[in-house]
């Protein structure tokens, strides 16, 4: 319920940036990511995304436009999450 409300506050402000813009050493990977609401969330919050996993290619289009930073990657199957250990 909190993110919904922050969600709302933060749409509804019209206001450019995120409501909880805090500075973290934390980095997020987006499993089975959808939309991309954990990733905008984890952005919020401090931790920039810097990949995500999804295999709807609608979707994957999508995460494209808005998270153009972070590394791509469709089958989680045969993804090699090991290249991110200790970021």
């Amino acid at each position: 319920m909190i993110l919904q409300l922050n969600v709302f506050i933060f749409v509804s402000s019209g206001s450019k940036q995120p409501p909880f813009n805090k500075k973290s050493n934390m980095n997020h990977i987006g499993l089975f990511e959808g939309g991309g609401g954990f990733s905008l969330a984890a952005e919020w919050i401090g931790w920039p995304t810097i990949a995500w996993c999804e295999y709807n290619p609608y979707a994957q289009k999508h995460l494209n436009k808005h998270f153009t930073d972070a590394k791509q990657h469709g089958d989680i199957t045969t993804t090699d999450f090991n290249i991110y250990r200790g970021q």
